[in-house]
């Protein structure tokens, strides 16, 4: 039997102004506008997806993309969330799978539940019980590595982009290394530990760079992601949160 892989290909933030919040990412980010998941309508919640560097190369071939997803009406659970932390802040991730079956197998085994369980575009999609996780860890089905959901939809580009790729997000919250080790049963992904000394998950589809999936006792859920910079461009001076969660450059 090969090896299981798994990719980080969108990180996820909520918030309570999704435009607001979103022209204030393009703007610090140089990013065109992205585009909507018409599904997330049918559950009551809106979203803007905006492709980062590679994303731009559809098909997206391993690109990822920073997400905004908002309420559309007050019975939603996010609307719940959004209270308890505030009106923002880091909400999940969605993590490409060769073996969603193999995923939640091993997710039941760790005690870990799932709260949906569907196929959308025609693929299986999984998402897994925040509460368990510490964040909302959605399990994309699709074994090839290439494709992606949005492969077939249209993108601007954007030319005056000051990053180029997702490096990596911190999940934080008590006993980082048990929790890196629930993550990595489920994906069938090794823990490492990384030069900070924290446990961490490098998550890549055979043959691409990883995207890093680190575990810090300091702070709560997802917490911080990591932007890569493109080449001449520089990190502003001021610090910037994507949907109220901090960003970091390198």
């Amino acid at each position: 039997m090969s090896a299981r892989w798994a990719q980080l290909r969108q990180v996820i933030s909520a918030t309570r102004d999704l435009p607001g919040d979103s022209a204030a990412a393009r703007a610090a980010l140089g990013l065109a506008p992205g585009f909507p998941d018409p599904v997330l309508e049918t559950v009551g919640m809106a979203d803007e997806s905006l492709p980062i560097g590679a994303a731009h190369e559809g098909p997206a071939g391993g690109g990822a993309f920073l997400e905004l997803v908002g309420p559309l009406r007050q019975d939603v659970p996010l609307v719940r969330w959004l209270t308890k932390v505030g009106g923002r802040g880091g909400y999940g991730l969605s993590i490409q799978v060769d073996d969603v079956a193999a995923g939640v197998a091993a997710a039941a085994a760790a005690g870990v539940r799932v709260v949906a369980d569907q196929e959308v575009y025609g693929h299986r999609i999984v998402q897994l019980r925040p509460g368990d996780l510490g964040l909302l860890v959605e399990l994309d089905g699709i074994a090839d590595p290439d494709v992606w959901f949005w492969d077939d939809v249209p993108m601007q580009r954007s030319s005056g982009a000051l990053v180029d790729d997702v490096l990596g997000v911190d999940v934080g919250g008590p006993d980082p290394q048990a929790r890196a080790a629930v993550l990595g049963s489920i994906l069938g992904v090794p823990v490492t530990t990384g030069a900070d000394g924290c446990p961490q998950l490098v998550l890549a589809a055979p043959g691409r760079p990883g995207r890093t999936v680190r575990f810090t006792a300091e702070g709560s859920g997802l917490c911080g992601v990591e932007l890569s910079l493109r080449p001449g461009c520089t990190a502003p001076d001021e610090p910037l949160t994507f949907g109220g969660m901090p960003v970091r450059f390198r």
